[in-house]
C-alpha cells in the first residue's frame, strides 16, 4: 500500500513538473514573438528655388536670363557685354506669367533698409506660404537689388539661407566681406549673388573674422553688378 502511494505521489510530482515546463516553454515562445518595432524617421525634401545670375525659378532678371530660360543660349554660356537689367516693370510683368503675385508688406518689414527714393513690392508664388521675394526699385524703375530670404531659396552654389558665412565661403572662395552702413554682406567682384549676414552691428564693435563665420545668411541678394559699385 505504502508503495502504491509512493508511486503515484512519484506519478504527480513528474506531472507537475512537465507542465511546469510546458509553461515555461510557452512563456519563452511568447518573449520571443514581441518585435519592436523601431521609429520611422520621416526625410522631408525641400523643393528649392534656385538664384542664378541672371534668373531665378523661371523668371528672368536680366536679357541673359530671358534668353536662357527661352533655350536660345546655354546655361553655362558666358553672358555678353550688352547684357541689360529688367526693369522692375518688366520683372512684375515676368513674375505675373510665372503665378508670383504681389502682397502687401510694411517698409519697416523691408529685409535691407530701404532709401528714401527707394520703393519696395514683395512677392509670394500663387497658394503658397512660402516663396516671398522683395523687389527694390530706385525712382527711376531701376531694380535695386532683390532679396531672396526663405529657407527654401538657395542659389547656382548651393549656399542656402541659413548657412554660416563659413559654409558658405567652402563653397565659393572669392568672397569677400563689406559693410554698408549697418549692414554686412558677403560678395564676389564677379557676381550678381552676395548675402546678408545676421551681424548685428552696434557702434564701436570690433566685427572679426571669426564673427563673420559664426553668422549666418539672412538673405540671398541679386544685385546687378553693371548698375553698382563696391
Amino acid at each position: 500500500m505504502n508503495k502504491k502511494k509512493i508511486y503515484i505521489g512519484t506519478l504527480l510530482m513528474s506531472a507537475i513538473f512537465m507542465v511546469s515546463c510546458k509553461n515555461e516553454k510557452k512563456e519563452t515562445k511568447i518573449e520571443e514573438e514581441v518585435i519592436v518595432e523601431e521609429p520611422v524617421v520621416e526625410i522631408v525634401e525641400v523643393d528649392y528655388l534656385v538664384v542664378d545670375e541672371h534668373h531665378f525659378d523661371d523668371v528672368p532678371m536680366t536679357s541673359h536670363g530671358k534668353n536662357i530660360i527661352e533655350g536660345n543660349v546655354e546655361a553655362s554660356e558666358p553672358a555678353p557685354d550688352n547684357v541689360k537689367a529688367h526693369t522692375s516693370a518688366e520683372l512684375h510683368e515676368e513674375l505675373i506669367i510665372n503665378e508670383y503675385v504681389p502682397i502687401e508688406i510694411k517698409v519697416t518689414e523691408a529685409i535691407i533698409p530701404l532709401e528714401e527714393t527707394q520703393t519696395i513690392v514683395a512677392y509670394n508664388k500663387k497658394d503658397e506660404q512660402v516663396g516671398v521675394l522683395q523687389v527694390v526699385t530706385d525712382e527711376n524703375g531701376d531694380i535695386s537689388k532683390i532679396a531672396f530670404a526663405d529657407r527654401n531659396h538657395k542659389d547656382k552654389y548651393d549656399v542656402k539661407n541659413g548657412m554660416t558665412a563659413k559654409e558658405a565661403k567652402q563653397l565659393r572662395r572669392r568672397l569677400k566681406h563689406v559693410q554698408k552702413k549697418s549692414n554686412h554682406y558677403l560678395y564676389d567682384d564677379q557676381s550678381n549673388i552676395m548675402y546678408l549676414l545676421d551681424i548685428q552691428d552696434s557702434e564701436g564693435d570690433e566685427i572679426t573674422e571669426a564673427v563673420i563665420d559664426q553668422s549666418e545668411v539672412r538673405a540671398i541678394i541679386w544685385e546687378d553688378k553693371s548698375k553698382s559699385s563696391k
